[in-house]
């Protein structure tokens, strides 16, 4: 009785999942939490949501709707949670690195995440012929990642047999590499296929580079590793990058990596988070590690060659208004105006590069005019048509009176 005893007392606590180790934690290839999730659900013969709901349901609840799917790998504080009480569900301490969670505070959550999935067949093949389970890579549920790491090709958004969008998280709920919608297999080889870019192109002017999926590679691989992230320390990322001759001043910097100095001082201050563009756009300027930014560790291991020199490659483009100049615009306006030209306001505002809603604001008098103007020329055009078409139909009618197909109408009274 006292060794039973004694065996209970020290026998490791139980696992309520099972204690399903994720796959490429420090690499590169590290797998996402929502993948993670997955592969639970699957050895569990359950759904995505069931799994979704056991965690969130144990303890305090992190979601308050969780009928709205929530992205797991987002650097949130709910994510982080969830991450740390799915460690504890299967006694795994390693899932607590899966995802951008622990960059809780430390980074925004805003276009940091895709919102649709993206995937490599060539990789889910690989991974088929090795006898491993396929998995979804975090680095590519990351925006700016866009080729492959290890067959250097462009990532797949739609399924090639139905075309349709896999956005939704819970679409994932049964295999990994198999369409959501269609169930086609996902795990194809592209041989001889050429990579079309139609797709970035609509949402980027550039074309993705491999030098961004290298960056973002590299700070999936470190930060899957890093123990405790300290605060985001953009100043060390500036005093290296001075101490280079990359730059002179921090206004440099911001102007070389895309971002206005307001928010580069601020996120100096440490008064607010940058996004991952942002930081990776530092990095790659000032040639430090991405991860480095948010570890101290890994800042006293920074090797200069670690990354390549960005001259050589074309560093992703962060979108921003530019400034308009609004005198030159009212003149072209009143010119037009003046003119008598009846044409709409959203096609003037395409010409002349500004947004439509502004003019309602900062040239009032002037869209009244140009809608009034839209408005009486299309009820011209309107009555015109109805008199050419009423023209056709009294031309058609005499036609066939006098070839007497059709009785003329008598126009007096019964």
């Amino acid at each position: 009785m006292n060794s039973l005893s004694n065996y209970k007392a020290l026998r490791p606590a139980r696992s309520q999942l099972f204690s399903v180790a994720p796959i490429g934690v420090g690499t590169s290839g590290c797998e996402s939490l929502e993948s993670y999730v997955c592969r639970i659900a699957q050895r569990h013969m359950v759904a995505r949501q069931a799994v979704q709901h056991l965690v969130n349901t144990n303890g305090e609840i992190i979601y308050l709707n969780s009928g709205d799917t929530p992205r797991l790998d987002s650097s949130t504080e709910s994510a982080k949670m969830f991450g740390e009480r799915m460690a504890s569900l299967t006694k795994v301490p390693s899932v607590t690195r899966l995802g951008l969670g622990q960059f809780a505070g430390l980074m925004s959550p805003m276009h940091t995440l895709r919102v649709r999935r993206a995937w490599c067949s060539d990789c889910f093949c690989d991974a088929r012929q090795a006898g491993m389970l396929p998995h979804l890579h975090m680095a590519w549920s990351l925006v700016d990642h866009q080729r492959c790491l290890i067959h250097g090709q462009a990532l797949e958004v739609q399924c090639p047999c139905c075309g349709r969008h896999c956005d939704p998280s819970n679409s994932w709920s049964r295999e990994i590499d198999h369409c959501p919608w269609c169930n086609h297999d996902l795990a194809k080889r592209r041989v001889g296929k050429t990579p079309s870019f139609m797709h970035l192109a609509r949402r980027h002017d550039v074309s993705p580079d491999m030098f961004t999926s290298k960056l973002l590679g590299q700070f999936v691989a470190d930060a899957s590793s890093i123990d405790d992230p300290s605060s985001g320390d953009v100043q060390w990322a500036v005093r290296t990058g001075i101490d280079k001759g990359l730059f002179v001043h921090t206004a440099d910097l911001a102007a070389k990596a895309s971002i206005s100095r307001s928010t580069m001082s601020a996120a100096a201050r440490q008064r607010c988070a940058l996004t991952l563009g942002s930081v990776m756009r530092i990095a790659a300027v000032a040639e430090v590690p991405l991860a480095a930014v948010f570890s101290e560790r890994i800042r006293g291991q920074v090797d200069s060659g670690s990354i390549a020199s960005p001259k050589s490659f074309a560093l992703p483009q962060m979108r921003r208004n530019e400034r308009c100049d609004w005198d030159q615009i009212r003149k072209d306006v009143a010119t037009t105006v003046a003119s008598g030209e009846a044409i709409s306001m959203y096609r003037l505002a395409k010409e002349l590069g500004f947004a439509q809603i502004q003019a309602y604001t900062r040239l009032p008098a002037e869209s009244v005019v140009l809608k009034n103007r839209v408005r009486e020329a299309k009820a011209a055009a309107r009555i015109v048509r109805i008199e050419t078409l009423t023209q056709r139909v009294r031309e058609a009618r005499q036609y066939l009176e006098r070839r007497g197909e059709l009785l003329p109408v008598s126009r007096t009274p019964c």
